[in-house]
């Protein structure tokens, strides 16, 4: 699906969605849920009422054997509203060694190979930990921000073979897709808390479909233009395929990383916080006594948009000139095209890369993926070397995670236990992950096999959330449920 067409989807979904969110339903034990709009995790007595929770047991209708009855706190106060939450991991059950395992093997492949994982872990987390979608999303981001420490430390120094003076992470191509990418993931965060988990789950397994069977074409055409050439070039597969020679001296790892784009990129994702904080929400206090839905309210929000896209229209502007310059130097000097394997900047691919980058943010935040789902495939469409992209993509997701994560934990969305646990411990099965994608390109000389093992994860996610998303539709529609949205001032 081109990612206007899904930008579009979005938004008669969230024009649409205020319709639904009036009609009303009785609730019963096993609906609540989905139904009670009293508060998130309230119960249903037996008249069709809704109330708080009193014991562990009133959440088991609704909930399952993973929740408890606990008290509800607002900015660090009880709030004596008791109400249905998934129970603390350190008291694991069986459930969650299932999960550790499954959530491990899928980090050290999807994470490692610059997709974050996220299209994995929701439905592991739904499916075998009983989370709701709303709690598995905010999870599965603290998750993919701890498989991207890992891999920005692990290929911050990787260079490209036979070019021993560029480096892996592209920081250009990070700097022009990060505004667009954290402008979208905070409309993603929000509109995750406004829709029900299900058009999460549906949204999420449609993209995931249409984006396999595009890198399975696009890895079935690079597979055999590299099993083309001949065994003899075997060696230099990769450094022929980038089209420079070897014979540079080779720098300093400190004089080739560009230090004014990790700064602005950070001070970029300062600004996206510092809003949403000056924003508030309903389970957070505005730092500046903003409340909801007020003008004041609407003004910060939309700032946030104003901000990283003015950033985006210089910085586009910058690296369109900049691009040209460089294109003719290489024209009149050495009569040879740009380097292959980067991006070649037009004004149509700057175009596209900004919308999929936007759209990319939106289901970060949205549906919980890292963002890598979205980006590595339009920078594969691109043309842009698989390594490249793989070690750009881990680099973006690190900003996208750090940033959706400290949104979500504004929010008071986030588990704080399940999440510095499971941050723990993908940090260090995205290091497996690494050496081992390392080995088998540096064995077999072939960077398709990067591009199938991005199409596999992309395909084994697409199932797995269809399941899930099945399972929820069937549970809500054998309930008698309809959707359910929530106002932008529940948020």
């Amino acid at each position: 699906m081109h990612p206007m067409r899904y930008l579009l989807l979005l938004v008669v979904i969230c024009l649409v969605a205020p319709s639904f969110s009036q009609s009303e339903q009785k609730c019963t034990p096993k609906n609540a849920a989905h139904t009670c709009t009293l508060d998130a995790g309230s119960v249903c007595n037996r008249n069709g009422t809704c109330r708080f929770c009193v014991k562990d047991s009133d959440c088991l209708p609704a909930y399952g054997d993973q929740y408890r009855c606990v008290n509800h706190t607002f900015d660090g106060r009880k709030m004596n509203n008791y109400q249905c939450l998934h129970k603390p991991i350190w008291k694991p059950s069986w459930k969650d060694y299932v999960a550790a395992v499954l959530l491990f093997l899928s980090s050290s492949v999807a994470g490692s190979s610059g997709l974050g994982g996220g299209g994995l872990f929701v439905p592991i987390l739904f499916l075998v930990s009983d989370f709701n979608a709303h709690e598995a999303v905010p999870l599965s981001k603290a998750m993919i921000f701890g498989g991207a420490v890992a891999n920005f430390a692990l290929n911050i120094r990787k260079r490209m073979p036979g070019r021993p003076n560029q480096l892996l992470v592209d920081y250009n191509i990070a700097a022009f897709m990060t505004p667009s990418i954290l402008a979208g993931t905070s409309l993603g965060v929000t509109l995750n808390v406004m829709l029900p988990s299900w058009i999460i789950l549906v949204l999420l397994a449609i993209t995931l479909c249409i984006t396999t069977w595009r890198m399975t074409t696009k890895g079935v055409q690079k597979m055999r233009e590299e099993l083309a050439q001949d065994k003899q070039e075997k060696e230099a597969l990769i450094s022929d395929s980038i089209n420079n020679p070897a014979t540079e001296e080779r720098k300093p790892l400190w004089r080739l990383i560009p230090y004014h784009l990790v700064i602005v990129l950070v001070i970029i994702e300062a600004f996206v916080i510092v809003m949403t904080l000056l924003k508030g929400s309903s389970e957070r206090a505005s730092l500046v006594g903003v409340k909801l839905c007020s003008v004041e309210f609407y003004s910060i929000f939309g700032a946030l948009f104003v901000g990283t896209f003015s950033f985006l229209a210089f910085y586009a502007v910058h690296t369109y000139r900049a691009a040209r310059k460089k294109y003719q130097d290489y024209t009149m000097l050495q009569d040879l095209e740009p380097t292959k394997g980067t991006i070649t900047w037009t004004k149509g691919k700057m175009a596209g890369l900004s919308i999929g980058s936007f759209v990319g943010g939106i289901l970060a935040g949205l549906v919980g993926i890292g963002g890598g789902m979205v980006s590595s495939p339009i920078l594969l469409e691109m043309g842009v070397h698989p390594q490249i992209v793989m070690s750009t993509s881990t680099f973006l997701i690190l900003f996208t995670s750090s940033t959706t994560s400290i949104q979500y934990l504004i929010f008071k969305k986030l588990p704080l236990d399940y999440s510095a646990v499971y941050a723990i411990m993908t940090f260090f099965s995205n290091i497996v992950g690494n050496l081992v994608i390392d080995w088998l390109i540096k064995k077999y000389k072939k960077t398709f096999i990067v591009i199938f093992i991005v199409a596999g994860v992309v395909g084994l996610s697409a199932l797995m959330l269809s399941i899930a998303g099945g399972f929820t539709i069937y549970d809500a529609l054998g309930s008698g449920e309809t959707p359910h949205f929530k106002s932008l001032c529940a948020v």
